[in-house]
């Protein structure tokens, strides 16, 4: 049960660095695009509502794999709920770190650096 839980502990620490990698990067790649939908009176959906749908849709084609492989309906309860788990989870954090990134750097976006 430990090795367990370091394996998965390390699995969600892995995960967590790499949605902060992802959203840096999107960020990053469309800062003149955010600051002119910003500008625009977008919303914040409407601004990030693509990446945020792309998250979702990747977790439905993994989840629809998962359904074909399937083993049992008792493992594929628990798969499911972690997998719910985890979707909640990386959209949170991406809506959360994709706000913080607008706030702290709008500034510089808006100043064109």
């Amino acid at each position: 049960l430990l090795q367990i839980g370091v394996i998965f502990g390390i699995a969600s620490i892995t995960i967590a660095l790499l949605v902060v990698y992802s959203v840096m990067i999107y960020m990053e790649k469309n800062k003149l695009d955010n600051c002119v939908k910003l500008l625009n009176g977008y919303g914040f959906l409407e601004r990030h509502g693509r990446k945020l749908c792309s998250v979702i849709l990747f977790y439905v084609a993994f989840l629809s794999v998962l359904i074909i492989v399937r083993k049992s309906g008792e493992e594929m309860m628990t798969i499911g709920m972690l997998l719910g788990g985890a979707v909640v989870f990386e959209l949170l954090a991406r809506l959360v770190l994709i706000r913080v990134y607008e706030q702290r750097n709008i500034k510089d976006m808006l100043k064109g650096n």
